[in-house]
């Protein structure tokens, strides 16, 4: 019988693996993560893991270097899986910390927080038996990530007003406790008032580029249920990166309507590149965002990580 260990070494890269019964789960929680109807999913789908004999090992972090030392500092000897419970920040810190192992523990996911685009990317539904069902028979599919100047990302990076918005909620991060998905209006209006509209230069693989608005996504998703690149498939190595022409509140309402439509990729002032290498030139100081968390501003490399991390798919 094939270990947890060597399930992870054979599917990395190629997926196609499964738990095995009643999987031994290490359950990173962030207490900061969602809201209290999130919270009360999360025991409802915890309750129903362990009446299907789950062994669970529940432990709380609050930072995202928390959640990155536990999960990186969890073995085979100590479990089957880390499972990230939380939104798509706490989801992230945990496979940063994987991937600082050599043979990374797949990695699950209860999307209990604010921002669930991961979920929405595996067709989780928001549900106590939809979100045990996959560590009790779901398959390992792998996910390469976007490699990023201080760590990876596993969902996008986003270099200007997004990149604004993410820095001034991170200032306030009681906001997404109290408010949920909320939490994001107060920094949107904050930013239409006072951000300036730079141009950024860039360059993808190695072809030089300007636009006023930068995303490298990794699968078809960003900022929601909202279809930015039509063709993009987050388990195919390779991302996307979306350049945003346009400058001003005008550009990003009509851009925002076209995201929210399916229909972006359909606007004559953006463009949509497959790529391996993304180099946000400037301006200097620019601010960038990672799956809805602050990353050192411009200027920043980005390119596709040279290995994958096994996630428990449905």
């Amino acid at each position: 019988m094939r270990s947890t260990h060597d399930l992870a070494v054979l599917d990395q890269g190629q997926g196609g693996g499964a738990l095995p019964h009643a999987p031994r789960l290490l359950v990173i929680a962030n207490p900061l993560a969602g809201t209290g109807a999130g919270r009360r999913l999360l025991q409802r789908t915890l309750d129903v893991l362990r009446a299907e004999g789950c062994r669970l090992l529940i432990a709380e972090a609050r930072t995202p270097e928390e959640i990155a030392a536990l999960a990186g500092g969890t073995g085979p000897e100590d479990a089957d899986a880390v499972v990230a419970a939380g939104g798509d920040g706490t989801i992230n810190a945990a496979a940063n910390g994987l991937m600082q192992r050599d043979f990374p523990l797949p990695l699950g996911v209860l999307a209990v927080g604010t921002a669930n685009v991961m979920a929405l990317e595996m067709g989780l539904k928001r549900a106590p038996r939809a979100l045990a069902a996959p560590f009790l028979n779901g398959r390992l599919r792998p996910v390469t990530p976007i490699e990023t100047p201080s760590g990876h990302a596993l969902l996008m990076v986003g270099a200007g007003f997004d990149g604004a918005v993410v820095a001034a909620l991170a200032a306030r991060p009681a906001l997404k406790w109290r408010w949920g998905k909320l939490a994001y209006l107060p920094p949107v209006l904050d930013r239409i008032r006072h951000y300036d509209w730079p141009e950024i230069s860039v360059r993808v693989d190695g072809a030089p580029h300007r636009a006023h608005g930068v995303v490298a996504v990794n699968g078809r998703l960003y900022g929601g249920a909202f279809r930015a690149v039509p063709e993009g498939d987050i388990t195919r190595p390779g991302m996307h990166v979306v350049l945003l022409g346009g400058q001003g509140v005008a550009a990003l309402l009509r851009q925002g309507a076209a995201l929210a439509a399916g229909r972006l990729d359909r606007l004559a002032d953006v463009r949509i590149l497959p790529a391996r290498e993304l180099v946000v030139e400037g301006p200097a100081g620019l601010a960038i965002q990672a799956d809805g968390d602050p990353l050192p501003p411009a200027p920043a490399l980005l390119r596709v990580a040279d290995r994958s991390l096994n996630l428990i798919w449905p």
